[in-house]
Parts: C-alpha cells; sequence; structure tokens
C-alpha cells in the first residue's frame, strides 16, 4: 500500500484513510478470533456430565424441543426431499 502512496497512486488523505479502514477492519478480525477463542476454551471446559445430561434428555423426548437438540445438532442437511445428514456438535 505505501509503494502506491510513494508512486503518487493515492493521495495522503486517501493512504490514511485506507489504513485507518484498514486497521480498524483488522482490530474487528482481532476481536472475533479472541471471542471465538473464549468460546472454544468455555465448551472444552463443559463437564461431561453435562453432555450425557443433554444427550440422556434428547434419548427420552416424545416431541420436538428446539432447545434440547440445539444443544446437540450443529446442521441438519436434506438432499433430494429425501436423503438427510445430522451433523452433531
Amino acid at each position: 500500500m505505501s509503494t502506491k502512496y510513494r508512486s503518487g497512486i493515492y493521495s495522503k488523505e486517501e493512504y490514511l484513510k485506507i489504513r485507518q479502514e484498514n486497521k480498524e477492519l483488522l482490530e474487528g478480525i482481532q476481536s472475533r478470533i479472541d471471542s471465538l477463542k473464549e468460546t472454544m476454551q468455555a465448551e472444552k471446559e463443559q463437564e461431561p456430565e453435562e453432555t450425557a445430561e443433554s444427550v440422556n434428555a434428547c434419548s427420552v423426548l416424545t416431541e420436538y424441543d428446539g432447545a434440547v437438540l440445539g444443544k446437540l445438532i450443529e446442521k441438519v442437511y436434506i438432499y433430494n426431499d429425501k436423503d438427510i445428514e445430522v451433523v452433531f456438535k
């Protein structure tokens, strides 16, 4: 980027604006990475008993319970209106 400034493609104002935008973008990305790391760490620290309770809760379901299923299922794919793929967390 600084080569474009030095070669005159960008004015000083344009260069500083782009530089600030890139800095803010990078800070936002870093913040998101930190947040995801914290979430992953919290999930790793989840007690095995909690996971077992979630599985047991699902095994006795007699009707749809989104809260319980949401703890175990990441995604559901439906292909050709008949093939189903369930991705568990």
